[in-house]
């Protein structure tokens, strides 16, 4: 297309050559013995009829679905490309001014700087406002990253030793048994290994960053450590045996901080005699990879501790929210609602894929059974059997999991997984398991009185319109800060697509409220279930408008700037923990 003045042959001291080339261009334009070349004076070398179809091939490429979803500008680059090549210059000018105006004012471009401004607003919190004691604690965030402790090597233990230590940190690894603790350091060095066999990171450095990774099978040797996180599973009498534990071991102004993403932060800071230096630091896994730390506040955190935990997660380069202490904090609270839809359509008759695939649809990495794929189908399962609601006659994802299918990890789950295809991970249907599905539905009662099946629209809005109301709620509660606080924890931690701005800025400006409790009310009448699947996923509370969303849609029922939902936000609701 003529773009390229000159090509420097590769080899030899190709960075030295290239200098030279360039410095003899502007020599030559500077004496006048080489022409220049103006861009509006040039001409593009294909035929209108190559360029035309070479761009129609392009947009093809980048938007195979035709689902414009987040991929408007690069459409419009590929628009203003065409006309640059076929249109006069002036022409392929003003084509481009009304681009870029169409695109200032887009829902994408609404949602990408309401994220913006998002990220950098969720620590601006009265905990760390300069002249607090908070604010003091936070400006010495460095120290706090010198030593640190991590009580168990899993998984989520392994990724967050890793997020310290890239870092700079020195880190001590607890765990219970050797077998264990052996078996975490050697799941963190093949990560490392992995970086240095991609060209990321020297062996030297390799060697340097687990060279600063200390092990022991005692809590007692974390005595010297700045800030303990504590990431076993999830069982409370564990956990709060390791606190009580670590209340002896650790010195005085330690921060005692527990990876729980739904346990009580109060009961397991109750098992010490300091509860204002224990914090919740929701990590999501894998831990060295996902920027976003739910940072929870149980009612006896001191603000210093809020505040030395916020720059510690600064530190490690990681969007830390503050939140307040509930089942399951902000994330894992909303999320409930959207699996606990799914689980109903799922009854009703539609199989996983066709209740995961508009979910993917409407712009999320994947849906909630691929998922539970991913995460493990048996945490859920175990949480159930540690709250008694363990029920396989009833619930066929704890008759998934007594089969052995807990997901990719056993090769097996909502779908199959063949470590042949996309290394394990592709999801795969399985038509067997969908037959066993379906013999499981002929013996329950009639979910509900509707015969039609969910349209594909109908389907990602039942999922999302009951995570929004639960959103509403926590904001009403005062579990959760600001809308924008929940947008930032949906995008870096649960895949909400960027270009929707988060689960609440959608709600507002792309659905709009008084649209969204409409068909609220209307899927509740169209889909109510039977008495017994309405009690078992809670099917009134999360399909029952709360008070600030019904009073929101009616105040503001089009999209309205967020500083004056943020406004309404604090006038209606009734008080906040945070």
């Amino acid at each position: 297309m003529g773009l390229v003045d000159e090509v420097v042959p590769a080899g030899g001291e190709l960075e030295e050559r290239l200098l030279e080339a360039a410095a003899s261009r502007i020599e030559g334009a500077l004496d006048g013995s080489l022409a220049l070349r103006r861009s509006s004076e040039l001409t593009c070398p294909e035929s209108e009829n190559t360029v035309t179809n070479t761009v129609a091939e392009a947009k093809r490429i980048l938007n195979p679905t035709g689902n414009m979803g987040g991929k408007e500008s690069a459409l419009a680059i590929c628009d203003a490309v065409a006309a640059a090549a076929t249109q006069p210059y002036a022409e392929g000018l003003r084509v481009e001014q009304r681009l870029i105006r169409e695109l200032a004012v887009s829902p994408t471009s609404l949602a990408l700087r309401h994220l913006f401004f998002a990220e950098r607003g969720v620590l601006k919190i009265p905990e760390l406002a300069p002249g607090t004691p908070g604010g003091a604690a936070a400006a010495d965030g460095a120290t706090l990253t010198r030593n640190v402790g991590v009580i168990g090597a899993g998984t989520m233990g392994g990724g967050i030793v890793i997020s310290f230590l890239n870092v700079g940190a020195n880190v001590t690894l607890v765990e219970a048994k050797d077998e264990a603790l052996q078996r975490g350091v050697a799941s963190i060095a093949k990560i490392y290994d992995r970086d240095v066999a991609r060209g990321r990171m020297t062996a030297e450095k390799k060697a340097e960053v687990l060279g600063r990774l200390n092990t022991s099978l005692s809590i007692a040797d974390l005595s010297d450590c700045d800030a303990v996180v504590e990431a076993v599973f999830e069982n409370m009498e564990v956990k709060q045996s390791i606190f009580a534990s670590l209340d002896k071991a650790c010195k005085p102004g330690a921060l005692l901080c527990t990876n729980t993403s739904t346990l009580d932060i109060d009961a397991i800071a109750n098992a010490t005699s300091r509860p204002g230096d224990v914090i919740g630091m929701h990590f999501f896994s894998p831990a060295n990879i996902m920027k976003l730390v739910e940072i929870v506040k149980g009612a006896n955190t001191s603000s210093e501790t809020t505040a030395r935990v916020a720059a510690m997660t600064k530190r490690l380069r990681k969007v830390g929210v503050v939140v307040g202490n509930c089942d399951g904090f902000v994330g894992n609270r909303m999320l409930a609602s959207y699996t606990d839809e799914a689980g109903i359509m799922l009854e009703e008759g539609l199989d996983p894929p066709a209740i995961d695939g508009p979910v993917r649809d409407f712009g999320m990495p994947m849906g909630p059974f691929q998922m539970g794929d991913l995460a493990g189908n048996d945490i859920t399962w175990r949480v159930r059997k540690g709250k008694g609601t363990y029920n396989p006659e009833k619930n066929f994802a704890d008759a998934l999991c007594d089969m052995g299918r807990y997901g990719q990890k056993t090769q097996a789950g909502w779908y199959k997984y063949d470590p042949k295809v996309g290394r394990g991970r592709m999801p795969l249907p399985d038509d067997d398991l969908y037959a066993q599905l379906a013999d499981f539905r002929s013996r329950q009662p009639k979910v509900n009185r509707t015969s039609a099946a969910a349209t594909a629209d109908e389907v990602a809005e039942r999922c999302f319109f009951p995570l929004v109301n639960e959103g509403f709620r926590l904001l009403e509660e005062g579990i959760a800060r600001t809308p924008a606080d929940i947008d930032v924890i949906y995008v870096y931690g649960y895949g909400w697509p960027a270009w929707r701005g988060g689960p609440m800025h959608w709600a507002v400006h792309q659905e709009g409220l008084r649209s969204l409790v409409q068909k609220m009310d209307a899927y509740r009448s169209k889909y109510e279930p039977n008495a017994d699947v309405a009690e078992r996923y809670s099917y009134d509370y999360r399909w029952t408008p709360c008070s600030l969303l019904r009073a929101a849609a009616a105040a503001l029922p089009e999209a309205t700037d967020d500083a004056d939902l943020n406004a309404f936000m604090r006038a209606y609701r009734k008080g906040s923990k945070l």
